[in-house]
């Protein structure tokens, strides 16, 4: 998936992120989704990066005041070797993080700026997943990719399972290959019967069916 930056005007700071941290936020910020519906997605996010260890247990609106804090006082990802190294600085207060000026900033800000961070950070650190097209599915089926589905997307992840690649091409609609649809759909059922233990296998396989762009 492929998208580019075109509103150069939308959040200053964000044009500074690592690209795949643009793209993503770009990506959401085009369906002109309501400001409650966005949170929800870097909340999402923010569960999967959680389950995965690499981000505390903070809010995405703090993440995006840091970020911009950040980014303001010239400490820029591109001054540091890797997105990790950027984030995990960030993520300390010895380069002059104030909270108090966090007010400052609109919720909208704080919150495209936390997903982008996310974003950026996930998929430098797990680039031998395909987590970039899996977070563009996420940020634009914020319905799909609940907080509850983020935390069973995270231990496919762990366990360096070959489905979240399936679940990407079934979900995408882009391979409608058996072996890719078996995949895909054997893991979302169990993630389905797993968030909703009443769902019978039957119930489970409907709603799993649903979720494809294939037609399958």
């Amino acid at each position: 998936m492929d998208i580019s930056i075109s509103n150069e005007t939308f959040i200053p700071q964000i044009q500074q992120l690592p690209l795949n941290g643009k793209d993503i936020v770009t990506a959401i910020e085009t369906v002109k989704l309501a400001i409650e519906v966005v949170k929800s997605i870097g909340n999402a996010m923010m569960e999967l990066a959680k389950e995965l260890g690499i981000i505390p247990n903070m809010e995405v609106e703090e993440l995006g005041a840091r970020a911009i804090q950040a980014i303001d006082k010239g400490v820029c990802p591109e001054n540091f070797a890797t997105t990790e190294e950027w984030v995990t600085k960030l993520m300390h207060d010895d380069w002059g993080y104030a909270p108090e000026l966090s007010e400052n900033f609109s919720q909208n800000e704080k919150i495209y700026m936390g997903i982008g961070m996310i974003a950026a950070y996930l998929v430098d650190k797990f680039e031998q997943w395909p987590i970039k097209d899996f977070l563009l599915l996420a940020a634009t089926n914020p319905a799909l990719f609940t907080v509850d589905r983020m935390s069973a997307i995270s231990g496919l992840i762990l366990n360096g399972s070959k489905a979240l690649g399936s679940i990407v091409q079934y979900l995408s609609g882009n391979d409608k290959s058996r072996q890719t649809v078996e995949m895909a759909t054997d893991t979302l059922i169990e993630i389905e019967k797993n968030i909703n233990p009443e769902l019978d296998d039957n119930e489970a396989y409907k709603m799993v069916l649903s979720y494809s762009k294939s037609g399958i």
